[in-house]
Parts: C-alpha cells; sequence; structure tokens
C-alpha cells in the first residue's frame, strides 16, 4: 500500500503472510506469520526499515464456564500512516516518520458463574521499539472486570485497571490507576439507559505528568436494527 500526504512524504509498505489455524474438542490456535518492509521518501531522504511480523492465538475452553486465552503480536508500522495498530488494551497511535517494531503479549480468563455473574482477567504486557532513534517504551498492567444481573432489566458493574510504563530514553516510569463502577438500564430490546462513575490517577518519576481525575457519565445507547 502507498500513502501521500499534503507535505510530501510518502510511504509504501509491503507485508507478505502466511495464515494457519487449527480446532481440536477444547482448543484453537489460530495465527500468521511473515515480513513487512516500510519505505519512508521524504524530499531527497528514504528511509527503510523490515522485520518479521506474525500474530498468535489461543483459546481454550477449560471448564464450560471459564475459557483461557493466549494472544501475541509483532507488527512493523509507520508513524506517518494513518493506521492505528490496536491489540486488547494496546493502542498505537502512530503519525510521525518514524518506524516503530511493536511486540504484544496478553492472556486473561474468562469465567461464568451460576447467578450469571461473570468475571473477566486480563494482564498485558508490550514494547514499542522507534527503530530511528533511542526511544522504547515497555507497558505492562492489569485489568478485572466483574458483572452481575440485578434485576431483570438492570445489570451493574465494577472494573479495575493499572498500567505500568517505563521510558527507556529519560528514565521515566508512570503508574496509572483506573477504576469504574456502572449501571445498565434495559428500557427497551434496543435502548438502554447507562450510568457510570469513576476515577482516574496517574503517578510518575516526572512530576508534570501526574494529575487525579474523577469522573460521571450518563447516558442513552440505543441499537439501529
Amino acid at each position: 500500500s502507498r500513502t501521500e500526504y499534503d507535505t510530501g512524504a510518502e510511504v509504501d509498505v509491503k507485508t507478505a503472510r502466511v495464515t494457519f489455524a487449527k480446532t481440536w474438542a477444547t482448543t484453537q490456535l489460530s495465527g500468521s506469520l511473515g515480513v513487512s518492509d516500510i519505505e519512508t521518501r521524504f524530499g531527497n531522504t528514504t528511509q527503510t526499515s523490515d522485520g518479521l511480523v506474525g500474530e498468535l492465538e489461543i483459546n481454550r475452553k477449560v471448564t464450560e464456564s471459564l475459557d483461557w486465552y493466549l494472544r501475541g503480536a509483532r507488527e512493523l508500522t509507520d508513524r506517518t500512516s494513518t493506521f492505528d495498530f490496536r491489540f486488547d488494551e494496546f493502542e498505537f497511535n502512530l503519525r510521525d516518520s518514524i518506524s516503530v517494531e511493536t511486540s504484544t503479549v496478553s492472556t486473561g480468563f474468562d469465567q461464568r458463574f451460576s447467578n450469571r455473574s461473570t468475571l473477566n482477567v486480563n494482564v498485558y504486557a508490550s514494547q514499542a521499539d522507534y527503530l530511528q532513534s533511542p526511544e522504547r517504551e515497555d507497558r505492562s498492567g492489569l485489568n478485572a472486570r466483574y458483572s452481575r444481573p440485578i434485576t431483570e432489566l438492570v445489570s451493574g458493574y465494577a472494573r479495575v485497571g493499572f498500567n505500568y510504563t517505563k521510558f527507556q530514553s529519560d528514565q521515566v516510569d508512570d503508574r496509572q490507576l483506573r477504576l469504574e463502577v456502572g449501571a445498565d438500564y434495559r428500557a427497551s430490546r434496543d435502548m438502554s439507559l447507562v450510568a457510570k462513575v469513576g476515577h482516574e490517577s496517574k503517578t510518575s518519576d516526572a512530576p508534570n505528568r501526574e494529575y487525579d481525575e474523577n469522573w460521571i457519565l450518563v447516558g442513552l445507547e440505543y441499537r439501529f436494527r
């Protein structure tokens, strides 16, 4: 694919992949493996990056009420592209002319209980290497969500998340905590009323990055058919 920008920059991305999939009685395996080449041209300057790319996903039904998964991915993207690479809790918003090699891995489980409540837990880690600079970002974290029906029409949930980010170039560590509680009222088959409250805070080795935030959201959701 080729992307041209108003600034005169051009980005060519060439990727070749081989996909595979296998299913057993309680396990599913799928993924892809290939190579990617990125060429960025701006004026008389040309930058080229290439590398292995791929994805791997394993899903296993441990019991009738418990599912476990493992996912991993390795991608090569250019920050001048409008392609935002997203994998589970990771979102790489890539907009400059720097090639980035991202590696991500996550694992977790989904537990269903007899009272129709559910528990979802996810642990993840990622690494982003900026190939034309010394910058590298390492991230890891945990997300957990518990939801339960309160009545036939009302359900509630609680969510907690923690994220740790390390910036290699300036040796700065960020720690982010997110808490959220909400309820959903199903007014009809297609319409729901939602109410949420949450708290988010960040502590950092760089004081100007720290903050505390409290928020409330009340809204209406409508599903078009």
